[in-house]
């Protein structure tokens, strides 16, 4: 039993230490769940890690853009990460005095908790007070998460007569 506890504390604290912090100024927002931060030497694209918002031509998508880029764009942050996402992106989360931006984002109802990524329960409660309340995206009768959306997207270019794959 010792030794599954010293596990799991070496495993906790191993977290911590390759977990890397950026700061810097929100020069851009792309859309809800996307950023550009310029740092001292370096500009980085910051994908930020448990939500998941609309896509910009999607119901609530141009909200979610306009929602960050009104509490970040221009703002000195911090992101914690500790990974990159396939196009090169820093997975991280922001922070603005101590605010948690993501977790802000859900409870706005401005994000979906990513679930397939994110096991973190903090924001599952949060998407599910928001849905709750009926704010944002949850404020529409059947709104589509943004995962469902994407792939939707590409059943359709599949299809299209301009594709001669078969």
């Amino acid at each position: 039993m010792k030794h599954i506890l010293f596990l799991l504390i070496a495993f906790a604290f191993s977290v911590q230490i390759y977990s890397v912090e950026l700061r810097g100024k929100v020069m851009s927002v792309s859309d809800g769940d996307t950023l550009t931060l310029k740092t001292e030497d370096s500009k980085f694209k910051i994908r930020l890690s448990d939500i998941d918002a609309p896509e910009k031509k999607q119901s609530g998508g141009e909200d979610a853009k306009s929602f960050l880029k009104k509490i970040a764009e221009g703002r000195q942050v911090i992101i914690n990460y500790n990974s990159l996402d396939r196009y090169k992106r820093v997975i991280g989360t922001i922070y603005i005095e101590d605010v948690n931006i993501n977790l802000v984002m859900v409870c706005a109802g401005h994000a979906w908790h990513y679930k397939k990524f994110s096991k973190n329960e903090v924001f599952a409660t949060a998407e599910v007070a928001a849905r709750s309340a009926e704010i944002g995206l949850w404020a529409e009768e059947n709104p589509v998460p943004p995962w469902e959306y994407r792939k939707s997207l590409k059943k359709v270019q599949h299809k299209s007569p301009d594709n001669h794959s078969r």
